[in-house]
């Protein structure tokens, strides 16, 4: 799958203890994005170990082949995702915007 256009990156901390829970409700959220927008690539990231505070990193990931995530679906995905995971960040969500960066030769 070839990503050429704006996508998204959210990032923030969950502690250990609501991991389960946080994940399924996150992933529930993102399958209901991906059914009402066609071509929707979301996904849930997790580092692999805990940081020294006990609490998880977990990064949503959304594309479109082909196609920006543009701010309309940028700011549904933001609302749908807040509700979805509001109880368990701890911390602040960190949401940030990528393009590709092809090499001009």
């Amino acid at each position: 799958m070839q990503f050429t256009g704006r996508q998204l990156f959210v990032y923030y901390r969950v502690n250990e203890a609501q991991l389960c829970a946080a994940r399924c409700a996150i992933q529930a959220a993102q399958q209901s994005l991906r059914v009402s927008t066609a071509g929707l690539v979301a996904k849930l990231l997790e580092r692999p170990d805990p940081a020294p505070d006990g609490r998880r990193t977990l990064m949503e990931t959304y594309a479109l082949p082909g196609r920006d995530v543009d701010t309309e679906l940028q700011q549904r995905i933001e609302a749908t995702m807040i509700e979805a995971s509001w109880r368990w960040i701890d911390g602040e969500r960190h949401v940030e915007v990528f393009i590709d960066s092809p090499c001009a030769s």
